[in-house]
């Protein structure tokens, strides 16, 4: 199995530099790759903040990504949570709320106002206070 780490997956979604992209198109083409949470969650701060890129482009590439045969998501639920990231919903209160129903959850607390508001509706997992 092959892990990719966060520099290997930025070559492939934002493009700036070549050679490195096609060394890592090659390497998913040939053997496949697991892409790790915990490179997602890095992957989407870099491009938001360093590469200035909007939150619809960072979801319309990682959801290509973690849909292509090739790859593997290690929570497939993160490609849901990215997805409402790209509609709108803060990165972190996406992940919480796609793991909460992953796991079956009915409830899922918080004191967020915002994250309960733009929450309602996507799953069947209730976001409340306390």
């Amino acid at each position: 199995m092959i892990v990719a780490d966060t520099n290997v997956v930025l070559r492939v979604l934002v493009r700036d530099d070549e050679k490195q992209e096609a060394q890592v198109l090659d390497v998913i083409a040939r053997e496949g790759v697991l892409v790790l949470d915990s490179v997602l969650l890095e992957a989407r701060w870099v491009m938001e903040g360093f590469y200035g890129m909007s939150r619809e482009k960072i979801a319309a590439g990682l959801v290509a990504l973690l849909t292509s045969a090739e790859v593997e998501a290690e929570s497939p639920y993160m490609v849901k949570a990215i997805q409402w990231y790209g509609a709108g919903m803060d990165f972190g209160d996406a992940v919480i709320l796609a793991g909460a129903n992953r796991h079956g959850a009915d409830t899922l607390v918080t004191f967020d106002k915002a994250f309960i508001k733009k929450a309602k509706g996507k799953t069947s997992c209730a976001v409340r206070q306390p």
